[in-house]
């Protein structure tokens, strides 16, 4: 959560008009995603995704239209 929260700072700084609320859907893994989450994930941590400005600007401009977090895609898969 670290890089979105990162990037609507951003854009808040920048003068974008941001709702109070920003939804972000919880990162669900897998059984077909485990292992790349893993693979990217340093042992004792936990797994974060990374968050894009687009993927920010997506999640700003969707929660300004009043969708949720669960009507939004779940973030990109590590490669």
């Amino acid at each position: 959560m670290s890089t979105i929260a990162f990037w609507i700072a951003q854009q808040v700084l920048a003068g974008k008009k941001v709702p109070n609320t920003v939804n972000v859907p919880l990162l669900a893994i897998h059984d077909d995603t485990l292992d790349a989450w893993l693979a990217a994930t340093a042992v004792g941590t936990a797994a974060s995704p990374h968050y894009t400005k687009d993927d920010a600007l997506a999640r700003i401009d969707a929660s300004a239209a009043g969708k949720s977090g669960s009507d939004l895609p779940q973030p990109k898969v590590p490669q």
